[in-house]
């Protein structure tokens, strides 16, 4: 086989995100077996950031089907351009393979009835059972028809999905270990994530609201980006403006996204994540992983990466009580954070491997690209 089978990865991220994150790291550590070509939306905020890393990307309009009449109405003859320009780019680059990153980019499954002679892996990085079951049946049902190979993100995805001899589960692969930082923690409480609405830096500022005057010298720092979108931006003033409402600005700092999480983890004193939903947790993982005790809801991946109290604090989504008692806990206890911080940092390494996800992943690849000789 050519070692330098092309490979398009297709993601739908408008911004840096954690699922492009993930499909990046592996793409990085594959690269010397395979070429990686990237399609992403137009006037995504990632493009920079890939084509920093030397992979040939393209912009492509890659919609998203909502609630609106307009965009029902339009989304087939939209999906149907699409997938020309997508036709367009794999032939040009002699594609061998496809990786569609998000499991309701319905581009392949339109393209395959149209004779499509690729093979593509479906990667479902989103928690199924958040859209509409009738969205929800025709996506799954179309790659179970037409891809190759789907990958959950986690068991926990998996569960949501049928059995079925193509479906697997292919968790994110971990970071590449780092120097650990020189400074010492910091009194600070870390929330990092985009701010979008569900993520739960709101419950954050409210539970920190109801300790924060125990605590002056504590500090809690939100690292993220709106996506470029208004009511992402809408709700990331509503946070500073709930702060200022609650009597704790000064102890809130927002900051923008960050290209060095591992400063930001090793630098905080415990990390926080109260999604209403995670498929996975790319945030947890790598709080786990650059030693950070961990606060997180359980909201699905979290769940699974975490063991309660052991290699971290798990709390009911919305309970902002819990939330507030558990960063009580800790704050309180530097002996109890070193604990977790220490069981996280052996658990994370133990429960999962990077060469493993990238030697599934590159199985895959290879399995495609037999498949699909040239």
């Amino acid at each position: 086989m050519n070692k330098m089978k092309k490979v398009l990865i297709i993601e739908n991220s408008v911004a840096i995100t954690g699922s492009l994150h993930a499909v990046l790291r592996t793409s990085i550590a594959l690269r010397n077996e395979y070429e990686f070509v990237f399609i992403l939306p137009f006037g995504s905020k990632a493009v920079d950031l890939l084509r920093e890393k030397n992979f040939k990307t393209y912009e492509v309009p890659l919609y998203e089907i909502s609630k609106s009449f307009q965009s029902i109405l339009l989304y087939i003859p939209r999906l149907i351009r699409s997938a020309y320009r997508v036709r367009q780019i794999a032939r040009a680059e002699n594609i061998s393979a496809i990786h569609v990153n998000d499991f309701y980019n319905l581009i392949l499954p339109l393209w395959k009835i149209a004779g499509a002679p690729y093979p593509y892996l479906c990667y479902v990085n989103f928690v199924p059972d958040r859209f509409p079951l009738p969205l929800r049946w025709i996506w799954i049902n179309s790659h179970l028809l037409f891809s190759s190979h789907i990958a959950a993100v986690s068991n926990y995805v998996l569960r949501q999905l049928p059995v079925h001899q193509k479906v697997m589960c292919i968790p994110d692969a971990l970071p590449d270990e780092v120097v650990a930082g020189s400074e010492e923690k910091k009194n600070r409480l870390l929330f990092l994530g985009n701010f979008i609405q569900g993520k739960g830096q709101d419950k954050a500022i409210r539970a920190f609201a109801s300790i924060a005057a125990h605590f002056p010298d504590w500090k809690m720092r939100f690292v993220g980006g709106d996506m470029g979108l208004e009511k992402n931006r809408v709700y990331r003033q509503s946070l500073s403006d709930l702060a200022d409402e609650l009597g704790i600005a000064t102890q809130i700092e927002m900051s923008g996204f960050s290209s060095d999480v591992a400063k930001e983890y090793q630098q905080a004193s415990i990390a926080l994540n109260f999604s209403v939903s995670e498929s996975f947790s790319l945030t947890v993982q790598e709080a786990m992983f650059y030693g950070c005790p961990i606060i997180a809801t359980r909201s699905g991946g979290p769940a699974e990466l975490i063991k309660d109290h052991h290699s971290g604090i798990l709390v009911t989504v919305n309970d902002v009580e819990q939330m507030s008692t558990a960063m009580k806990t800790l704050i309180e206890n530097p002996a109890e954070r070193e604990r977790l911080r220490s069981n996280a940092w052996i658990a994370i390494r133990e429960q999962y491997s990077k060469a493993k996800t990238i030697e599934l992943l590159g199985e895959v690849y290879r399995e495609m690209i037999l498949s699909h000789p040239q």
